[in-house]
Parts: structure tokens; sequence; C-alpha cells
């Protein structure tokens, strides 16, 4: 089952070339008014389309189904679809029998007895991630009225690298969302650019890395050991297609670290127990601390390149080549910011459910 969530649950159906994408959203407060032109401009954040991805085009309008009443979230739970247009089908005909290498065609194949659809990945396929996308906001909404944000950005597109977040106290960085590309430093755009424009004459495609941040969240929210705020968060994001790793604070940085070094020491700011440094991400234990919770995920260059590449032909079972035709994105990270922001946010939702909105009130 393609769920994730305890109270907060979204169950996710559908296939990239198939008729429509969809899901199912449990619990919800009820009375939250849904802005639809927000709602579009989120959606346009991760669409297909623009200079820098896949030219495949999809408008990414949200039908609600039910759990929605005069605009308005009722309690139960929201479903809704997403219709695809835009799917060409016929680009993936020769690689029926002649699994795309790093993808997940062969264990597919394996796991699900030749039965998967294998047309723009199927059910594993990025498109599934638009209503991810539509979660995600209808979340972020609600925390947002808590005083709670979630911000994501490119961190990274192989070796241009964007500035990190504030990690010590809240910053406004909701300008970001209306930039071409989704980065603090305004002077990385045009390297990623020219980047992107290197890569599509080579017929290759690169790795990149997303930074979130949540600010304002309380501190106490979190259990220990496999219930942890990074185990959560962890599952979550592995969940998208090609994360290959994820970090919370330093990540692998601690590893040649001293602890007198990187250490967070603690002092009051007011009432407010606060930490010098934030290497820890804004968790100890697996709990929040009150500090801003930083994580990173890192992609994979995509896949799908037109390279001649090395394969087998499952039905001879003979080595073969492929060359894979069709619209793919250069790099995955553009348009998984928002993706990567919207899984943060339902997890954190998700969480104060659990653990009450009302724990150490703090900023």
């Amino acid at each position: 089952m393609s769920s994730i969530g305890k109270l907060v649950k979204l169950t996710v159906w559908g296939e990239s070339h198939g008729k429509m994408i969809g899901a199912v959203l449990e619990g919800i407060e009820p009375g939250l008014k849904i802005d639809y032109d927000k709602l579009r401009a989120h959606m346009k954040r991760r669409a297909p389309g623009k200079n820098n991805t896949t030219t495949r085009k999809e408008s990414d309008e949200v039908e609600f189904i039910s759990g929605i009443m005069n605009d308005t979230t009722t309690g139960a739970p929201i479903s809704f679809v997403i219709k695809n247009s835009d799917h060409h089908s016929k680009d993936y005909s020769n690689i029926y029998n002649t699994p795309r290498p790093s993808h997940a065609d062969y264990p597919a194949t394996i796991r699900f007895n030749g039965f998967n659809d294998i047309n723009g990945s199927g059910h594993f396929s990025g498109r599934l991630t638009a209503v991810i996308n539509v979660a995600g906001f209808i979340c972020e909404e609600i925390l947002r009225k808590h005083d709670i944000h979630v911000f994501s950005h490119l961190r990274s597109l192989g070796d241009i690298e964007d500035k990190k977040f504030d990690d010590l106290c809240y910053n406004d960085y909701y300008d970001i969302r209306k930039k071409e590309i989704e980065v603090i430093d305004d002077s990385v755009i045009e390297k990623i650019n020219q980047k992107i424009d290197f890569l599509k004459k080579e017929k290759d495609s690169i790795g990149s890395s997303v930074e979130i941040a949540v600010y304002n969240l309380r501190a106490g929210v979190g259990d220990t050991l496999f219930d942890s705020i990074e185990s959560r968060l962890a599952q979550a994001y592995f969940g998208i297609g090609a994360v290959k790793s994820v970090e919370f604070g330093l990540g692998r940085d601690f590893k040649n670290s001293r602890a007198s070094d990187v250490n967070d020491c603690y002092y009051m700011q007011g009432k407010v127990v606060k930490t010098k440094t934030n290497n820890n991400g804004g968790i100890l234990g697996g709990i929040s601390n009150g500090m801003p919770i930083i994580s990173t995920v890192y992609f994979k260059p995509p896949a799908s390149i037109a390279i001649t590449q090395d394969t087998v032909d499952l039905s001879t079972k003979q080595n073969t080549t492929l060359t894979i035709e069709g619209r793919h994105d250069p790099s995955i990270g553009i348009r998984a910011v928002s993706v990567m922001e919207s899984i943060t946010a339902l997890i954190i939702y998700d969480l104060l459910k659990e653990y009450g909105w009302k724990i150490t009130e703090q900023k």
C-alpha cells in the first residue's frame, strides 16, 4: 500500500501514463478554506515544462472528490485526482524487455511477475509527486496557522552550491518560491541554467540536493528510537523517487568532528531555552529541541539519458544495448523543492497531532 502517516495519513495511487493520478488524505481538521490560486501556484513549482526541466506539459489541475464542501475542509477524508494528458507511451515501446539502467524496471518486473506498468515508470514515476504536493499544501496551510513554517530550496546541482538556511532562528524565505529556480542566492541561477544547457547537449543528467527547514516547531515533539523525527521524515523522504541519502544537521560532516567543536551548548534567551549552534538540526534523541529542524536530501542523477547504455534482453537472456527516448529531467532537485517541502509539512503535521499542539510554547 502506498501510504504514509499515522493520524494524518496519505495514500497515493495511479501511474504516470494512466488516465489520472490521485490520493486520499485522512486526518485533516475541518474548517480550512482552500485558496485555489495559492494551490495552483504551489503546483506550478513542481510542474513539468520549464526551460530547465522535462518538456512534458501537464496543467496539474486538482479536482477534489470528497472532504471539501464550499471550498472548505469538512473533517472527512479528502480524496482528489489530477488528470494526465501529455503522456507519450510510444516512447517506452523499446524497453519492455530491456530494463533501463538504474531504473526500477528489472526489480519491479521480478516483484510483480511482469504485470507492472512500465510506461513512464508507472507507479514508480515522479509524476505521482504531484498528489504529494496537494496534500503537503493543505498541511502547510494548517501549520502556518500555528506559526510553523516549512521552507525548502535547491541546495546543490552538481558542483554548484546555494547558501544554507539560517539554522538558528526563523527567517522569511517565502520569496524563494517566486524564483525561476528556488535558491537563496540569485547569483547561482545563471550557473545552473548553463549547467543544464550543457547537460542537454551531452544527453546526460546530474545529481542534486534539496535542503528543508522547519521553523518554530516546539520542543518535545517526537519519540525515541524507531519513532524519532528523523525516522519519520527519512521514511517519507525515501518514498520520493531517486532520493539516495538523507542528512540532519551536519550529517556526514560529524564523522571527523570532535564533540568540543560540534556540541550544541544551551543558553537562556529570556525565558526560552536555545542552543548557540544547531549542528544536530533541531533534533536530539529523536525529539525536537525547539531549534529549526534542518535536513538535506540527495538525489541521484535521473537515470533516463539519451546515451546508449548496456542492458539485457529479458526475453532472449542476451546482452544488448538501449537508447532511451522521450522527455526527461536533466536533474531532479529543481522540481523536487516543493515536493520535499510538502512531504515534510505532512509529517510534521502528523507528529503535532500525535503529540499535541500545546507542547512548550516557545519560538
